[in-house]
């Protein structure tokens, strides 16, 4: 299978028992009989760790959480991408700096760039308030605990599909709960704030505007 321009990794390093979702039937009958042979019937499954019994547990106890909207300080619109690299209101580097190890927030209203390096950055968290603008095929990863989305976040790819074409990265990191907070016109919804668990990559009245590949009569098909 090809890979992807644009990756969202989960970094888990735990040895969980999980189910493959095929789309060769072929491949599929194969898996499940690979699964029967491991844990044969009458065989009692491995037996869950602690974390998977909290996991399981956090799934199941599901909080009554009201409805986001978009952010009134958003109005009367976010800059379009050819406005955002006309005319940022600021780049992430200098959030990164000024955050100095915690979470970093885009502030509301503005849209600001993604100029961090190739290679990888390592921050407190991401927190989308406004708009945050990844110019097309930057290659960076950034590594991360949690993304919230309150505000847009855009990013795009035009290379062909290959692995030396892979641009953005983010890899969500880290073993702690994150909690949510509302933000500016959404402080009345009800459940907030909350716990959003490890790993967030949470979109609360905001936006992803995200493009792998763009259609085309010669490659077929759009990807995001």
């Amino acid at each position: 299978a090809n890979e992807v321009d644009i990756e969202i990794v989960i970094n888990e390093t735990e040895n969980v028992v999980e189910e493959d979702y095929l789309f060769n039937d072929t491949e599929a009958t194969s898996r499940r009989r690979q699964r029967n042979l491991r844990y044969p019937k009458n065989v009692p499954l491995p037996k869950l760790t602690e974390e998977q019994k909290r996991r399981k547990l956090q799934n199941l106890a599901t909080a009554d959480i009201g409805t986001f909207a978009p952010l009134s300080c958003n109005d009367p619109g976010l800059p379009t991408a050819v406005e955002c690299e006309s005319s940022p209101a600021g780049t992430l580097s200098s959030l990164v700096s000024a955050a100095n190890g915690g979470e970093v927030i885009v502030p509301c209203g503005g849209c600001y760039v993604y100029d961090l390096p190739a290679g990888e950055t390592n921050i407190g968290g991401l927190n989308i308030l406004g708009k945050l603008y990844v110019p097309p095929n930057h290659k960076s990863t950034l590594l991360t605990p949690y993304v919230f989305v309150q505000g847009e976040l855009e990013m795009s790819d035009t290379n062909p599909i290959a692995p030396e074409n892979v641009s953005l990265r983010i890899v969500l990191t880290g073993t702690t709960d994150v909690m949510f907070a509302h933000a500016d016109s959404n402080a009345g919804v009800a459940g907030t704030p909350f716990n959003a668990g490890t790993k967030a990559f949470l979109v609360a009245g905001g936006k992803l505007n995200v493009r792998g590949w763009d259609e085309s009569d010669v490659e077929g098909t759009a990807t995001w």
